[in-house]
């Protein structure tokens, strides 16, 4: 498969981490010299049909989706490779890319033109594993595994288990899904599991939207309040965490208050932190999402956001790596002289490596692609 390597030399701020509220850091400009890999491959563009006045929702070049669905990429023993996902057939195709050849296939193959049936991938070992997502009861999700990123065995059919969060501890392979209860009435309460006896790891059934990391000694998970299990509406930051992934810690409430929308979680210097966006409504025309850093009992303004659902990632330093919000109530924007950038994620092991989806413009939803950023 061919790609094509290019080289900018740009700058931009970089935001850093300390105390306070609602003061924007302004910490002196750092020169990178980036390298883009574009990778000749169509990936989703995807809107669920809910829009104001003609502006979705959710929105975007969302080739690998969900924050809540991690990783994305991997660099590891077998290599590197990334999940993707393209609706350019009847359904949605699951892939997963060779990142240093451009090689992908089709793993994953569903009926649903739904982007939430995307895959999580992770390295144990020599061992890849792909986790593909359930949609609520309407789309089995499956786990493969591969010894080359090319042949691929599925092991399991989970058939409820969303949102997949996959991490190595300890050389063993660690998978947190979210499980959705369908009896309920109004709204389904969606809880959060571990693949440790498939238990549930927070007992109130509110845990929904979570986002993990192991730190090398904890895994820590932090999520969501859903008043009534509306999931619309997102509340406070929880958080909990295990040495195994087995017994879990009671929870700590970390930030009170919502609409928030969760999207990175990291630790530096022994602090863990969460990348959320909080917003004062649902509606992209009236929303005036910020960017914050939230930890235990504090919180730091970074940035102003275009779209609750503009993505981005902490990077090794602390620094924060983010589409510019040049695109007006649409989510995502420009990035290194690309334009409409959305779900920019790390990959994993390879510290300051991005994979991304990439496009040109909102008229042309199919026209989008993948792509990887190097900034060492």
């Amino acid at each position: 498969m061919k790609k094509i390597t290019l080289a900018l030399l740009i700058t931009f701020v970089v935001f850093g981490c300390g105390g306070g509220s609602e003061k924007e850091v302004t910490p002196p400009i750092i020169e990178r010299k980036p390298v883009i890999t574009h990778y000749n491959v169509k990936s989703t563009w995807y809107e669920l049909p809910q829009y104001f006045n003609g502006i979705p929702k959710y929105n975007g070049i969302l080739g690998t989706y969900t924050e809540r669905h991690l990783p994305s990429a991997v660099s590891c023993y077998v290599g590197d490779f990334a999940t993707f996902s393209d609706n350019t057939g009847n359904g949605v195709n699951v892939n997963v890319i060779n990142l240093k050849t451009g090689y992908y296939g089709i793993v994953h193959n569903n009926a649903l033109n739904d982007a939430h049936q995307n895959g999580a991938i992770q390295c144990i070992g020599n061992v890849l594993y792909l986790a593909v997502s359930t949609v609520g009861v309407r789309a089995n999700g499956a786990m493969y595994r591969s010894l080359d990123g090319i042949l691929w065995e599925r092991i399991e059919s989970n058939s409820y288990k969303a949102y997949p969060q996959l991490h190595n501890v300890k050389g063993k392979l660690l998978h947190l899904y979210t499980v959705y209860n369908t009896t309920e009435n109004p709204y389904p309460t969606r809880n959060i599991y571990s693949s440790c006896n498939n238990q549930r790891i927070v007992n109130d059934g509110m845990g929904h939207y979570m986002l993990s990391h192991y730190d090398g000694e904890y895994v820590h998970v932090v999520y969501n309040d859903h008043p009534d299990g509306f999931v619309d509406l997102r509340e406070n930051i929880w958080h909990v965490k295990s040495v195994d992934g087995c017994s879990w810690s009671e929870p700590e409430l970390w930030y009170a208050g919502g609409l928030l929308f969760l999207k990175d979680l990291q630790s530096f210097d022994g602090e863990l932190v969460a990348l959320a966006a909080i917003s004062n409504s649902m509606d992209p025309t009236k929303s005036e999402p910020k960017l914050y850093k939230i930890t235990s009992g504090k919180s730091e303004f970074v940035m102003d956001l275009n779209h609750n659902y503009t993505s981005g990632v902490m990077a090794p330093d602390g620094g924060v790596i983010f589409p510019t919000p040049d695109i007006l109530h649409y989510a995502g924007g420009s990035f290194l002289g690309m334009t409409y950038v959305n779900y920019i994620r790390r990959i994993h092991g390879a510290p300051n490596s991005y994979f991304m989806a990439v496009g040109t413009n909102w008229m042309a939803k199919s026209d989008a692609w993948v792509a990887r950023v190097d900034l060492r």
